[in-house]
């Protein structure tokens, strides 16, 4: 509905006639709306024809001004009387609509149509100052990646004068000519909320590769990316600062951070960051560690970190988990922590020790880490710390968790993802936390983790089997009807993986508490029409790679049969509703049953 309002505000002042050649109004939309052109980038044209028409609006709207002279090209050249009803439809629609109401339309359309987002763009100032902040909040996620180095261009044209001239003097040496230097209308760079440097980096990359040519690409490319990108670091670092999240993956090749005072001005855009990733697999370099001890000294209200770390050195990994430890400290609402690839144990203790002073985590998770000669006991101190992830770690044991018993914590979802040969440390953590948790994620299910859990973890209302590994054939009819208040259960299985063979689940196995089944493991026909024969559902989603449209007529049975589901989701990459049938059985689902259907 938001979408075809603002279609609608739109074609009030751009309509196109069949009676006359399109306009120059027109013509710039088109071009504007081709996602081959520059879309995020100042056209000459359309800095010549813009002003033009927003003084002209402006002058009959907000005062009594001599109307400004009128180019023969613009929309005004249509005509005296069209311009007048075209601004007295405006004065009609705008004043009405509040600039917090148009951010909210503007955001469901972005959702739905970026180039009808684009198109508002040429609306007015006030359609402009409420679109620009949405489109170049995250513009490298928007652009196509064969269109990002135009974004370079773009934020080129934002640096000052000077500092465009230095960066050109430098480029010349390499035979790079900057190819806009015309002044921006507006500030992107201010509107930038998630920033990742990796898509700076790779776009001006790519920028340069096209300007060269594959001929004159040579061994200093990384040294002239890193001209560019230094300069552009230094204008987000001095002006962004709505920048809420920032992303530094993982380097490619030569590729590094730019020196130390790209971010001497960096406080003010850095203090308003709620997330932060890092991610390094090689050598940390000088530029690295200088850019970390710049997060250390301007950030203090970082909420979700997280850190990856592969097949670095010892030594590095150390270093960077000192700096880590200091950020952690100098956070006063750290809320969530992901650690990866961590193996140096002392790095390890002075994560876990900056941790334990920590009085606002809330989540933590723990991912391909080597855990041996590591004391687990500064966690017993987190107290807020309501939800823990230990995937596919190493040198956990029963000793080394014993002193979490003391915890003063209670967790309320216990995530685990073991290798099959050390599911003891899963064991051991049920048996600790096991009596508060009440979401519970496991993909190793054998019969001694089902009487662990049996025994310890009475209080489970979501149970997911996620990417779930069987060592045999195993009925969890037993653990669904012992888990008395489970509401919610998931079941993922790749259908290439030999483990779904050993999944047993009949109707008989879901039990009575059970509202919510989510399905991602392929059942054929029979064994769907099978599982839902008895079980009374309120909602049902299922995600099959080959859901067929017999698929759907079983569901639509057993819903018409039991009269108790009401929410459907269904996802599959198969056409399979492009069948009149399912279009119509659809329909009666929910105009006579009340169900409401999700699609994808």
């Amino acid at each position: 509905m938001a979408n075809c309002f603002c279609k609608f505000i739109l074609n009030t002042f751009c309509k196109k006639k069949n009676s006359h050649k399109p306009s120059y109004t027109e013509k710039i939309s088109e071009k504007l709306l081709d996602d081959s052109q520059e879309i995020f980038n100042d056209y000459k044209a359309a800095t010549a024809f813009i002003p033009t028409i927003l003084r002209a609006i402006d002058e009959v709207l907000y005062g009594d001004r001599k109307e400004p002279p009128l180019r023969h090209d613009s929309v005004i050249s249509q005509g005296r009387s069209e311009l007048n009803f075209l601004l007295d439809e405006k004065k009609k629609l705008l004043p009405i609509v509040p600039a917090e109401i148009m951010r909210v339309i503007f955001k469901h359309v972005n959702e739905e149509s970026r180039q009808d987002l684009i198109s508002c763009l040429l609306v007015d100032k006030f359609w402009c100052s409420n679109v620009l902040p949405l489109l170049w909040n995250r513009p490298f996620d928007i652009v196509s990646r064969d269109n990002r180095h135009k974004l370079i261009r773009t934020y080129i044209s934002c640096l000052e004068e000077d500092e465009r001239r230095n960066l050109s003097l430098k480029l010349k040496t390499f035979r790079i000519k900057i190819p806009f230097t015309a002044k921006a209308l507006f500030k992107y760079e201010t509107y930038l909320k998630e920033f990742s440097y990796n898509n700076l980096y790779l776009s001006a990359d790519a920028g340069i590769r096209k300007s060269l040519g594959q001929d004159c690409i040579g061994q200093s490319m990384h040294v002239q990316t890193l001209l560019i990108v230094g300069s552009l670091c230094q204008l987000i670092m001095r002006n962004s600062t709505n920048m809420t999240y920032l992303v530094i993956s993982k380097f490619i090749g030569k590729a590094d951070l730019p020196e130390k005072t790209a971010f001497i001005n960096s406080r003010r855009s850095l203090s308003n960051l709620s997330k932060f990733q890092f991610e390094i697999s090689s050598k940390i370099t000088t530029n690295g560690m200088s850019f970390l001890q710049t997060i250390s000294n301007s950030c203090l209200g970082i909420r979700h970190l997280d850190i990856k770390l592969s097949y670095i050195n010892l030594n590095d990994e150390i270093k960077v988990m000192e700096m880590f430890s200091r950020i952690i400290i100098s956070q006063g609402k750290l809320n969530e922590l992901l650690l990866s690839g961590a193996r140096a144990a002392n790095g390890l203790k002075m994560i876990l020790q900056a941790l334990s002073q920590s009085e606002s985590l809330h989540s933590l998770e723990f991912k391909l880490i080597d855990f041996s000669e590591v004391d687990l006991s500064p966690l017993k101190n987190c107290k807020s710390l309501k939800h823990l992830t230990v995937q596919y770690c190493q040198g956990l044991t029963t000793e080394s968790t014993a002193s979490l018993l003391q915890a003063q914590f209670s967790l309320e979802s216990l995530k685990f993802g073991c290798p099959p040969v050390s599911y003891s440390t899963q064991l051991a953590l049920l048996t600790i936390f096991g009596k508060s948790i009440k979401r519970l994620t496991i993909d190793l299910l054998n019969q001694e983790t089902i009487f662990t859990i049996l025994n310890s973890c009475q209080e489970i209302r979501h149970l997911n089997l996620e990417n779930c590994f069987m060592q045999k054939p195993i009925k969890i009819g037993k653990l669904l009807h012992g888990l008395i208040k489970l509401e919610k259960l998931k079941i993922f299985i790749n259908v290439k993986s030999g483990e779904y063979e050993n999944l047993i689940l009949e109707s008989k196995d879901i039990p009575s508490s059970l509202d919510c089944l989510v399905l991602e493991c392929g059942f054929t026909t029979i064994q769907l029409d099978e599982l839902l024969k008895n079980c009374k559902l309120n909602s049902l989603y299922i995600n099959y790679l080959n859901f067929e449209s017999s698929h759907f007529r079983v569901i639509a049975e057993y819903a018409k049969r039991t009269k108790e589901l009401k929410i459907l989701g269904i996802e599959s990459n198969k056409r399979w509703m492009d069948g009149e049938q399912e279009a119509w059985e659809l329909k009666r689902l929910r105009d006579n049953y009340g169900i409401f259907c999700y699609i994808k």
